[in-house]
């Protein structure tokens, strides 16, 4: 089952279970995870944050780590002018314009 998660805010920094964390050498611990995570967003969709699930909460936000990621990869493809938030929104405000353009014109 999907979620709508459209209207999700990101978390502002990575929890404390966050699977984008290293440990003191720069390493995933669990690198697996961290790769199926990593094709998912560029591929399909942005990551749900899972730590709230870990205690029995609501899921409500987007990964830190995952969007982090998206952002960083991105941005070295061109997508965005800088590998921030702001940027980000940017594009995804640019991309609902275009979008409202384009269906609010009748086909010829």
């Amino acid at each position: 089952m999907s979620k709508k998660i459209t209207n999700f805010p990101v978390m502002p920094a990575k929890c404390s279970t966050c699977p984008f964390r290293v440990d003191e050498h720069g390493r995933h611990l669990d690198p697996r995870t961290v790769s199926r995570i990593q094709a998912d967003v560029i591929s399909k969709a942005s990551q749900i944050c899972h730590h709230p699930t870990l205690s029995g909460k609501k899921e409500t936000h987007l990964c830190r780590g995952a969007r982090d990621y998206q952002i960083e990869i991105f941005y070295r493809l061109g997508f965005l002018e800088a590998p921030t938030d702001e940027a980000w929104q940017k594009r995804l405000q640019e991309l609902k314009s275009k979008k409202e353009k384009y269906s609010n014109q009748e086909l010829v």
